[in-house]
């Protein structure tokens, strides 16, 4: 079960991701792929900030552990971003 789930979550988000970029697709089919995307990453990151907070009374370090994974994980996706932004901009000029 868990090969099936992993198979169709790395389809789905690989699929989509690819699709997003792809200049041959129609921009109403690209745009929800990328929110989607988007909102599927976000709702991982604060599912560890909350899951944090929720095991800090039980244990601090795991809830160290956690809120440390959820900055590694919210510094890189904000640098990579920004590195997509910039990409973006110097293609167009």
């Amino acid at each position: 079960m868990d090969i099936v789930f992993e198979f169709l979550l790395e389809l789905i988000l690989e699929g989509s991701i690819e699709a997003s970029q792809n200049k041959n697709m129609p921009k109403w089919i690209r745009y929800p792929l990328v929110v989607l995307t988007l909102l599927f990453f976000i709702s991982v990151l604060f599912l560890l900030l909350l899951l944090g907070f929720i095991v800090l009374k039980k244990n601090k370090y795991v809830s160290f552990f956690l809120f440390l994974l959820f900055s590694v994980f919210l510094i890189s996706f904000v640098l990579k971003i920004r590195k997509f932004c910039k990409k973006k901009k110097l293609q167009r000029n």
